[in-house]
């Protein structure tokens, strides 16, 4: 007999604020402008994040963060943590990123769950997601039993959230330009001593 164990759970709904897909761009480009971008060599694109650790500060994104919040408390509590009163921001930034562009995988240690939300892209581009690395040669006939990663459509207007441990990156990139926020979540923990 064959059982799995182990899963890697990943939160996917489209179709979250459409309607606010248009000022979602224009205050992520006004913030760009008013607070600049960094790229590194893991994140070759253009990104507020080692630069304003809050974008809720420079941008009108109260509704967004509503749906970050209550999303993030609806996958912590079906994944079994009930609770959930001290689920908290550690931090939200932007991404803008353009032809040839790619993020690294990575994953973002620190934080207990992690989220995109995408405000403009392209049908063609994708988000990977990896099982851990392996130094096992691949297999003859890729299933259910042995895949070593997974992808979804950076749809405009759809959400992912992830535990932060899971390692996740972009290919170089096809569409003119596509921008996403992300955040980081945690729990406050109580020890006992």
């Amino acid at each position: 007999m064959i059982t799995l164990w182990f899963p890697k759970a990943i939160y996917f709904q489209p179709n979250i604020l459409n309607d606010n897909l248009d000022l979602y761009e224009r205050e992520i480009k006004n913030a760009l402008s008013e607070i600049g971008s960094l790229r590194d060599g893991a994140k070759n694109v253009n990104s507020t994040h080692r630069l304003k650790p809050n974008l809720f500060e420079v941008c009108n994104l109260d509704e967004l963060r509503r749906e970050f919040f209550d999303r993030s408390k609806y996958f912590l509590n079906e994944l079994g943590y009930k609770n959930t009163q001290s689920l908290h921001f550690d931090n939200c930034w932007a991404n803008i990123s353009y032809p040839g562009d790619y993020i690294f995988p990575h994953n973002h240690n620190g934080s207990m769950i992690s989220g995109v939300y995408y405000v403009k892209s392209s049908l063609h581009e994708k988000i990977k997601f990896f099982n851990s690395p392996t130094m096992h040669s691949d297999p003859d006939v890729w299933n259910d039993l042995n895949h070593q990663h997974c992808e979804y459509t950076c749809i405009p207007g759809s959400m992912l959230i992830f535990m932060s441990d899971l390692m996740h990156g972009t290919e170089k990139q096809h569409c003119e330009e596509k921008i996403s926020i992300s955040f980081n979540m945690s729990l406050w923990v109580n020890f006992p001593f």
